[in-house]
């Protein structure tokens, strides 16, 4: 009974998941914003923003891109629509040093046939880092709604 005790109060005690958690609002036309959260497990992003595209600036999947105006930024864009939130997760990357994953969720799907159209809606966000991260060094995954 003693170690049990011993066993949960060690667990409460513990430090958290690795990374942290920085959140941002998308405009989302007449539906409000559209809430947007990145764990970052490199420890290297600073903040993250909106940033204003539309459709034809975001391809079928997701991507990511060095900031022109910025070199310790990062542009990342997917397409949306119906969805409610989206979920983006950066960390280093299995395949090798100095790579890292992005993974780029959707979120939950909105009220398609229910009063959400079915259109592409371009998503973005900046995200800064400490450090410049080169986009040709991340491997981005996930999809778009």
């Amino acid at each position: 009974m003693l170690s049990l005790a011993l066993g949960v109060l060690l667990a409460a005690c513990a430090p958290s998941p690795a990374g942290h958690v920085w959140r941002t609002t998308l405009p989302n036309g007449d539906a409000g914003g559209l809430p947007v959260v990145l764990r970052d497990e490199t420890g290297l992003v600073t903040s993250i923003e909106p940033i204003s595209l539309d459709a034809s600036q975001a391809g079928g999947v997701p991507s990511v891109r060095d900031d022109p105006n910025d070199p310790s930024a990062l542009l990342v864009t997917w397409l949306g629509g119906c969805d409610t939130d989206a979920q983006l997760g950066l960390q280093p990357s299995h395949r090798g040093p100095g790579l890292y994953e992005l993974h780029v969720s959707a979120g939950s799907p909105g009220r398609l046939g229910g009063g959400c159209a079915p259109i592409a809606v371009g998503r973005g966000i900046r995200i800064h880092a400490s450090s410049p991260i080169p986009a040709a060094s991340i491997i981005v995954n996930g999809a778009g709604s």
